[in-house]
């Protein structure tokens, strides 16, 4: 008989042994709760399965210079069109995002043939924020998130091995005190980490800064949802792409190209 072991180690001893007990009495069996670093689907939410779908069968993949992967902000920048063509468009840019992602979902997909037969020059990075949504806090701790966003972006260096990886912050938001403390020491983490001098084909950028005010609030007119700010009004997704394309200007210092492409994001925020 399977015998695993109920995930009981927070209680003391002896009601654990109890607990165990009942748990094999009763023919349940607890496992531990999979990491953030272990790659799982979400083929099951139809919604999901059709997003992975058209991915795999975007037109034009294949030219595609500058891909962009993550959550819902990532998937709801290519909607801003105004916003992506002008900041974006001359990179014939691949955007990778699907609502609500972890790491492990964005580690299954790149394990999953997101990423094949593309030869982009910078693949950017932003995902972390659903780690820490309410439904997953308990799960999973800073470290465990750190590590894997680090493992994303190893995972994309083993897929993509001439690209250079943008890696973004989590996204300061206006949900919850705790979540806002997580998610800062997981930026904290994620930087040292990548500024370890083992990952000389990756980047960190801090986003924080650009999405507060000088008083340290949240800048209300970045976010489309109030409150509890989550997801980027056109504003936001332009202070997005710009802080981007200055990630991308460190790879492409001398590009004429991407230096007219900045100016006229640059533009576009009025």
């Amino acid at each position: 008989m399977n015998t695993e072991r109920c995930n009981c180690s927070g209680l003391a001893r002896n009601v654990a042994v109890t607990i165990m007990s009942a748990c094999v009495a009763a023919g349940i069996y607890v496992t531990a709760t999979p990491g953030p670093d272990v790659p799982k689907e979400r083929l099951s939410e139809p919604a999901w399965a059709a997003r992975h779908e058209k991915l795999l069968k975007a037109p034009d993949r294949a030219q595609a210079k500058l891909v962009i992967v993550g959550d819902s902000i990532v998937q709801l920048l290519e909607w801003d069109q105004a916003v992506w063509d002008s900041c974006f468009g001359a990179y014939h840019p691949l955007d990778l995002g699907i609502t609500g992602d972890t790491t492990a979902n964005v580690l299954w997909r790149v394990d999953n043939g997101e990423l094949d037969g593309l030869s982009p020059a910078v693949v950017a990075v932003i995902v972390g924020t659903n780690n820490t949504r309410k439904s997953n806090i308990a799960r999973w701790s800073t470290s465990e998130t750190s590590s894997a966003i680090v493992d994303v972006v190893q995972a994309i260096h083993r897929k993509l091995p001439s690209a250079h990886i943008i890696v973004a912050s989590i996204l300061p938001t206006g949900q919850w005190g705790w979540k806002e403390r997580k998610d800062a020491k997981i930026n904290n983490l994620v930087a040292i980490g990548l500024g370890s001098g083992q990952y000389d084909y990756a980047i960190w950028i801090d986003l924080t800064r650009r999405f507060r005010q000088k008083d340290g609030k949240l800048d209300a007119s970045l976010y489309l949802d109030q409150p509890g700010q989550v997801h980027l009004s056109e504003r936001g997704d332009i202070v997005l792409a710009q802080a981007l394309l200055e990630g991308m200007g460190r790879y492409l210092p001398s590009d004429s190209g991407h230096s007219q492409l900045r100016h006229s994001c640059f533009k576009a925020d009025g």
